[in-house]
């Protein structure tokens, strides 16, 4: 007894009609796999649905069976997943970032980690440090703490490069007859003036902007950074991408005390940019899922660097920002690809007490 003749047994249906009737039953079952609608039966459901139904079960009972002909329609793969663009994961992130509010307390404290190369002397150091501000707010106190986690020699200085970095190649001694330093190092903190955590990083020796000034309004916000961009750009020799530049504005707003409505308005904007893609899901420089939205930029003489955005899919939160050399230029020949330099955010928000670490130096 063959898989038809056995359907015919168990629905109690009488013989199978005419060749034409099989076909008008093959005819519909074509086209509702072609719709991908799907055919719901209980298990024992063919009796009483007509012979066409009765026709469409064994079908499915032979394919089920692995009995299916050359001339069966292919098995269907499953449906997959749109792709996500950068729009929707910004998009999403500012909808889980405008409802987180902030806590309270009188020090906004933000504690980053950078890692890079830095050149000390004769040398290429890669170096790592965590890096605290604990900011009472402008004409208050606050606190600057920081620790080194690794330095550790990578190459020879580039004969014709510095010999540090303009900051002072930050928790690295030039002077090499120094016996090196055992890693890590403890915490060590200064008192400054207040006022830093509140100011975006300025650029090019240009006033920094106060962060209480930022707009939540997502297209004046966007004006607001257009028109920062042309003051920087006015500066001769600056030639910063609109887009890099609203990049880079999302990590430094997104850990400064600002309203959870200007958080969501920075995404927005920054949504809207080209030039963006999604990698997908990423581990930052720390450890942590996250999803990854890259702008690669082609420098003069040729280099290509992607600049990556590390944001939580789950708090919206900026997690990290990195640096990655994808092709060396002209100008770096002799460099290897790879990630080059990050900055991760450790934790921020507000607080009422500074940690109680030694006096030091910080740097």
């Amino acid at each position: 007894m063959n898989e038809i003749e056995l359907v015919r047994e168990l629905t109690k249906e009488p013989p199978l009609a005419t060749p034409q009737a099989v076909a008008r039953a093959f005819g519909r079952l074509k086209e509702d796999m072609t719709s991908r609608r799907r055919l719901s039966l209980p298990r024992w459901g063919a009796a009483g649905l007509g012979l066409a139904a009765a026709a469409a079960a064994a079908v499915l009972a032979i394919a089920g069976l692995g009995g299916a002909g050359a001339d069966d329609p292919a098995p269907r793969a499953a449906p997959r997943a749109a792709p996500q663009t950068a729009q929707m994961v910004l998009l999403s992130a500012a909808t889980k970032v405008e409802r987180t509010p902030l806590t309270k307390g009188k020090y906004w404290s933000v504690v980053t980690q950078n890692g890079g190369e830095v050149i000390v002397g004769k040398d290429t150091k890669y170096h790592v440090q965590q890096i605290g501000i604990w900011d009472a707010g402008p004409g208050k106190d606050a606190w600057i703490a920081s620790r080194d986690l690794e330095s550790r020699i990578v190459g020879p200085a580039p004969a014709d490069g510095p010999t540090a970095l303009p900051n002072g190649a930050e928790g690295a001694d030039p002077d090499a007859t120094k016996p090196p330093v055992k890693m890590p190092t403890r915490w060590e903190k200064v008192k400054v003036s207040g006022g830093e955590a509140f100011r975006l990083a300025a650029w090019e020796g240009l006033k920094p902007v106060d962060t209480r000034t930022l707009p939540d309004d997502p297209e004046q916000l966007r004006q607001f950074l257009l028109k920062e961009l042309r003051r920087v750009n006015s500066v001769p020799g600056a030639n910063i991408d609109r887009t890099e530049w609203m990049l880079s504005h999302i990590q430094r707003i997104g850990s400064a005390p600002v309203s959870s409505k200007v958080l969501g308005a920075a995404y927005r904007v920054l949504a809207t940019e080209p030039g963006l893609q999604v990698i997908g899901p990423v581990t930052d420089p720390l450890g942590r899922p996250g999803t990854g939205i890259v702008h690669r930029v082609t420098a003069e003489g040729g280099t290509v660097v992607d600049h990556q955005l590390v944001i939580d899919p789950t708090t919206g939160r900026v997690l990290a920002r990195t640096e990655t050399l994808v092709k060396p230029g002209k100008t770096n020949p002799t460099a290897k690809a790879g990630r080059t330099s990050y900055e991760a955010v450790v934790s921020y928000g507000w607080t009422n007490t500074v940690p109680n670490y030694p006096l030091g130096h910080v740097g």
